[in-house]
């Protein structure tokens, strides 16, 4: 029963050892980055019998959420990293190496932190093609040795390139959807309701004849001697020697036939009277609940219903908008030269760019100290994720390789096409940004000079603003919260001018 569930780790890293077949570092290091999201929410310190591969390559983790904190949930997961990173044999990256040795690379113990490293070394990660590697390696295993690679078999024996090559899809299809994560089971072990099985079974399979122990002792008991009724002791109305009942005279007792007679005449029930009358108390109940419920819920004690909401009044309405125009205004960003890049501060990845219309192309810059920048964008038509305001869409970005100065950086031309922007759909989402290196600085482009105008931008944080044009340095301009100006309206607006023609680079 508990094949049903699927093979553990446990059952896998002994299975391939059997057989000689490395496991790759890089489905290792995705098994643990499955079992880190499916831990977020209900920490526990896993074990790898306690995580599950079913055949179509998904993880599953059974353990009790909750049961541990983050600190050992994390250490747990790289013990279990740790024992597949031993099945792999060489050729393990750093990143994971370092992960062992020194745990997560921001120095917290946690799961938020192993998440972000794990998700950084798989950068870009496709998670339906290391799905269809799992279940790959589940059904190799799973195969009877007879028919398994190996000499004599007829199919050759699988080499590490050849594994290597199984996993050519897990780098370059970064639109998968991450699957959901299976929780745990709260059923009993899948042996404990087996030996249950058996045992009620035995029962049944007995042979008719069987008797228990206490069936025999009763059996093998002496009848109890029976008296004759000459025996029995003298009672009104019993004959000694015949053992049969006498009429009784006036004043003897009560007559038995008499009372044998009454005892065989048919008595008239009552049940259908209390049945009636239980219908009737029911439906009376039933109407009394559905035209006076507040006398219900007076007699059971509860309290009465709340009236409902008649909504907000057009004074709530006019101090709800006057709050929203207090926390977010009109920022105009005026550049020179022409066609500048503007750009605005998001975070350092993993980053969140949020309420970014769909339908039209954003592009994304990731900047690492001391690295060339790089650039990704989401196209037009994008598949996202969710539904409604949920709607999320993951963007992968590798920092350049090359060594670049602060004081020299180069942003280059923007990737964005210029016939396929697309037009707003009115829905509204979140991009979220992994990078690698973790921390890089991640900015949206805006627009280009010589005038953006960004609307609904929040007025109580400081907005780093980044503009860039080929042979000009790079310009950075932070706009505080008490230079947004207020409106008579209560609207906020706040206008940037950043000139880069006076420092021109040689």
């Amino acid at each position: 029963m508990s094949e049903l569930l699927g093979t553990t780790i446990e059952q896998l890293i002994a299975t391939m050892k059997e057989r000689r077949v490395r496991i790759p570092s890089e489905i290792g290091a995705f098994i643990a980055l499955e079992v880190c999201e499916a831990l977020a929410n209900g920490p526990a310190a896993v074990r790898p019998a306690d995580v599950r591969i079913a055949e179509d390559g998904t993880i599953g983790v059974f353990a009790p959420p909750g049961s541990a904190t983050s600190d050992e949930a994390a250490r747990a997961v790289v013990a279990l990293l740790g024992a597949l990173l031993v099945a792999a044999g060489t050729g393990v990256p750093r990143v994971l190496v370092g992960l062992l040795d020194g745990g997560p690379s921001s120095g917290r113990w946690d799961l938020a932190s192993l998440r972000d490293d794990l998700e950084a070394s798989l950068v870009p990660l496709n998670r339906g093609a290391a799905r269809r590697v799992l279940s790959r390696m589940l059904r190799e295993s799973k195969r009877p040795r007879s028919e398994a690679p190996g000499p004599g078999s007829g199919r050759p024996e699988p080499s590490d390139s050849t594994l290597d090559n199984q996993l050519d899809d897990l780098l370059g299809d970064e639109d998968e959807p991450p699957r959901p994560r299976a929780r745990p089971s709260s059923r009993p072990p899948a042996g404990a309701l087996d030996a249950e099985l058996d045992a009620t079974l035995a029962d049944f399979e007995r042979a008719p004849g069987d008797v228990d122990a206490a069936d025999r002792t009763i059996a093998d008991d002496p009848p109890a001697e029976r008296k004759h009724p000459s025996n029995a002791p003298t009672r009104p109305g019993f004959d000694a020697k015949t053992g049969q009942r006498t009429a009784r005279a006036d004043g003897d007792g009560v007559d038995l036939d008499a009372l044998g007679d009454e005892l065989e005449r048919p008595r008239r029930s009552v049940l259908p009277w209390i049945l009636a009358f239980l219908a009737i108390l029911a439906a009376s109940v039933a109407a009394l609940a559905v035209m006076r419920p507040d006398l219900v819920d007076r007699m059971l004690g509860r309290p009465p219903a709340p009236e409902p909401d008649p909504g907000p009044t057009e004074a709530d309405r006019e101090a709800m908008l006057r709050e929203h125009r207090g926390r977010f205004g009109t920022l105009t960003v005026r550049a020179t030269p022409a066609q500048s890049q503007i750009l605005m501060f998001v975070g350092r990845g993993p980053a969140e760019a949020t309420e970014l219309p769909i339908g039209v192309a954003h592009e994304l810059v990731a900047i690492a100290d001391g690295r060339a920048p790089s650039r990704a964008y989401v196209p037009a038509d994008a598949a996202w994720e969710g539904e409604g305001e949920a709607r999320r869409y993951e963007l992968a970005l590798q920092a350049g390789t090359a060594e670049m100065a602060a004081e020299a950086l180069d942003l280059g031309p923007t990737t964005l096409p210029r016939d396929a922007l697309g037009a707003p759909s009115g829905a509204l989402g979140t991009v979220r940004v992994i990078t690698n290196p973790p921390g890089a600085r991640v900015y949206l482009l805006i627009g280009f000079s010589p005038e953006v105008v960004i609307e609904n931008v929040r007025t109580d944080a400081e907005l780093e603003l980044l503009v860039f044009h080929a042979g000009h340095p790079v310009a950075t301009r932070t706009l505080a919260p008490a230079e947004w100006v207020a409106a008579p309206d209560g609207s906020k607006q706040a206008a940037v001018e950043i000139n880069l023609e006076g420092a021109l680079t040689e």
